[in-house]
């Protein structure tokens, strides 16, 4: 989210005609404020960067990834209430992007509010197909919610991640269990037969936990393969 913003950040300093133009004292002031404030976020400074990016708000109120980002300094303090304004900022400022909605979906998922985190998820893969990141939480908050179509949904978002990053270990691994969990056999195998080449080079530990599923899979025993 941080490197969206600041991707957001730059293509809306740069052209937006309402904006501060360039080398001008309030944009220099304003992207002062956002870098030192995205440099806070990253390492932590979580109160100091709420500082900085309300500041950048307050310099050039219609920039979209500054109420982001000072949402999402309030959401990593655990501040939900203090995050949905920001957010929802943002969101007016820039409807269509995917990120903003997926960043929303987060502090909803964080509030515990599944439904609502899942129908942002929804629509920030609406608004970029090419987005794998909020598929791949989406498929999580649907394991989450439950249901008798959430299986299902699972294993297409998770295909449709491989088919955009082939050989992904964090989906082939999560892919191979829901299949356990489903007792769905053939997908199953496919998956724990794409983990063959990359755990060559696993340390000890991990391979000798690939080699009990692999043992499981060959017996059958689902719910061992699953664990």
């Amino acid at each position: 989210v941080v490197a969206i913003a600041i991707a957001a950040a730059s293509r809306q300093l740069q052209h937006r005609a309402d904006l501060p133009p360039a080398g001008s004292p309030v944009y220099e002031q304003t992207t002062r404020a956002f870098y030192r404030g995205l440099a806070e976020l990253q390492v932590g400074l979580l109160d100091d960067a709420k500082r900085d990016f309300a500041h950048a708000a307050e310099l050039v109120p219609d920039e979209p990834a500054s109420w982001a980002n000072l949402g999402l300094a309030s959401l990593r303090l655990g501040e939900f209430d203090a995050a949905s304004a920001p957010i929802e900022r943002a969101i007016g400022l820039a409807p269509a992007e995917s990120d903003l909605r997926f960043l929303r979906g987060r502090m909803q998922a964080s509030r515990g509010k599944i439904d609502d985190g899942i129908a942002d998820y929804r629509k920030a893969a609406d608004l970029d197909g090419g987005n794998m990141r909020v598929r791949y939480a989406l498929a999580e908050e649907l394991e989450r919610a439950g249901g008798p179509a959430a299986d299902a949904e699972r294993r297409t978002l998770l295909d449709v991640i491989l088919s955009k990053y082939p050989g992904n270990l964090a989906v082939l691994l999560e892919r191979a269990r829901l299949a356990a969990s489903r007792a769905d056999d053939v997908t199953l195998r496919d998956s724990v037969a794409q983990l063959a080449q990359p755990s060559l080079g696993w340390p000890a530990a991990a391979l000798e936990q690939y080699q009990g599923l692999q043992r499981a899979v060959a017996a059958g025993i689902y719910a061992d393969a699953a664990r």
